[in-house]
């Protein structure tokens, strides 16, 4: 049997040997911690910041908004893969009859044109000529004197 005072010594070199280790092991899992929560708190406050929320918003759903005319209301992105956009009307029509994109580069998937004001709005799209996009609008409902505004959203980038 041991007696007391080999049983201190062999407690006492185990409190030297595993103390500095303990103390090493618990000071990178603080760190580490920390530096978790520091990370966490910086992406946290710059999604907070407005104009981080727009770039965001801008890369993940571009789009525009244009009146009957082809006028560019509002731009969210969109212009940055859209060259150019003609509008047609037929003659003593209020509304827009085809609505022409030509996209910067080669789009698989052609944009999505929606009404803004509530009108009921079938859009048919069609290849054109290169790269353009021929979206033939059949509108079903809308309001004569409204602006009949069109979104059209960007789905393939």
């Amino acid at each position: 049997m041991l007696d007391d005072s080999a049983m201190i010594d062999g407690v006492k070199r185990f409190f030297t040997r595993s103390v500095p280790l303990l103390a090493a092991l618990f000071a990178v899992v603080a760190a580490v911690y920390g530096a978790t929560a520091f990370i966490d708190w910086r992406i946290a406050s710059a999604l907070n910041e407005p104009s981080m929320v727009r770039r965001i918003a801008l890369a993940a759903r571009p789009e525009m908004i244009i009146d009957n005319n082809g006028t560019v209301e509002v731009d969210r992105g969109a212009m940055d893969y859209i060259s150019d956009i003609k509008v047609t009307k037929k003659s003593n029509s209020p509304v827009a009859d085809t609505v022409v994109i030509t996209p910067r580069r080669y789009m698989a998937h052609a944009p999505l044109v929606t009404s803004v004001d509530g009108a009921s709005l079938n859009a048919t799209p069609e290849r054109g000529q290169k790269l353009d996009w021929v979206i033939k609008l059949e509108w079903n409902s809308f309001s004569e004197p409204g602006r009949n505004r069109l979104r059209i959203e960007i789905i393939d980038r």
